[in-house]
């Protein structure tokens, strides 16, 4: 659990600060890569481009060899490794090369092995251009958008609390790394009720909890639309990309903000409001958020809910169908939690 608390330790400081984007750490180091084993079965689609437009077709197999083969039929060669020769008669070769790739937020087309195969998985067939990127021969990938998605389970059982300690003053004032003062605890808490307010949730559904689905490209572009799809359908909800951070605004307003290009991809600038906070004690109140076991073997035990140890925009939206996010305040040894779990989503 100190581990855990230490990356939300960090990502607040480097949250607060909003300055100089780093490498994004590839989504790989999460384990979310999901080969499963030789005898499962994948049900996947495969995409490819025919005369100007992609068209998809579905797939059954163990590997890529076979989802190919189940998606192509004769008009595919394959040789034993998995690698494609030729498609109706079109060849590799010097400049060009068919390559399979899988839609893997948050990192987009990446070239596709058996291990990175999971149900569901949308992959391409594309005949790439051979392209030099520092000495080195790179393909080019499909420009066909995919999005996936997602249910979010959003709560925040201790909004009287936390309404206490903004009221008595019990919380630090926010700054910067550079000592600079951000948005006041206190708007924080009047920005949160009034989005709220302007969602018309009630004060009883936002202490219990509830389910909101959205898709995206990847999971906080999935949340943006959850949230503007089930309380703001009326307004115009506006993206803006600042190279730092992507904030998803309704009429103008930010309603949800997350870092762009770090080892804190997607880490939650502001949500509803809500940036994160430290009481004097030196407890945390922010957005813990949870992901829902992908390999449970049910979707009604509380207990496959894990806390997310990396910022919610690098999980992978093929492998992670549901998430809970939680505005609490936590020590080091109460970030766990039990939710309710997916099986009381309503159709």
């Amino acid at each position: 659990m100190e581990s855990k608390m230490r990356i939300a330790l960090i990502a607040i400081s480097v949250v607060a600060v909003v300055a100089v984007a780093g490498v994004v750490v590839s989504s790989g180091l999460l384990g979310n890569d999901g080969g499963s084993g030789e005898d499962t079965v994948y049900n996947t689609e495969i995409s490819i481009l025919e005369g100007g437009v992609y068209n998809t077709y579905k797939a059954s197999g163990k590997n890529v060899s076979e989802l190919l083969k189940s998606a192509f039929g004769d008009d595919i060669v394959v040789s034993n490794n998995g690698n494609v020769q030729s498609y109706k008669g079109v060849s590799n070769d010097s400049t060009h090369s068919w390559v399979v790739f899988r839609y893997k937020t948050p990192d987009g087309w990446v070239p596709v092995t058996d291990k990175l195969l999971v149900e569901g998985a949308s992959l391409a067939l594309e005949y790439s251009e051979k392209i030099n990127e520092g000495g080195k021969v790179a393909y080019t990938k499909p420009t066909l958008t995919v999005t996936k998605e997602v249910w979010f389970f959003i709560q925040i059982p201790d909004i009287d609390e936390i309404e206490e300690f903004v009221e008595s003053g019990d919380f630090k004032v926010r700054k910067d790394s550079n000592g600079n003062d951000l948005k006041t605890v206190e708007d924080c808490y009047n920005d949160l009720k009034a989005w709220i307010k302007d969602a018309g949730i009630d004060r009883t559904s936002i202490k219990n909890g509830f389910w909101i689905k959205g898709s995206g490209t990847y999971m906080n572009e999935a949340l943006a639309n959850a949230l503007h799809d089930s309380f703001f359908p009326d307004k115009e909800m506006t993206v803006e990309d600042n190279g730092v951070t992507i904030d998803y605004c309704i009429d103008g307003k930010v309603m949800h903000s997350s870092l762009k290009k770090s080892d804190l991809y997607g880490w939650f600038v502001d949500f509803f409001g809500w940036g994160d906070t430290q009481l004097n004690n030196g407890d945390w109140t922010y957005w813990s958020q949870y992901t829902y076991n992908p390999n449970a073997p049910t979707l009604d035990d509380g207990r496959q809910w894990t806390y997310n140890d990396w910022a919610l925009g690098f999980y992978d939206m093929d492998v992670y169908h549901y998430v809970g996010l939680v505005l609490q305040t936590t020590t080091e040894k109460g970030t766990d939690r039990i939710l309710p779990t997916p099986s009381t989503i309503e159709a």
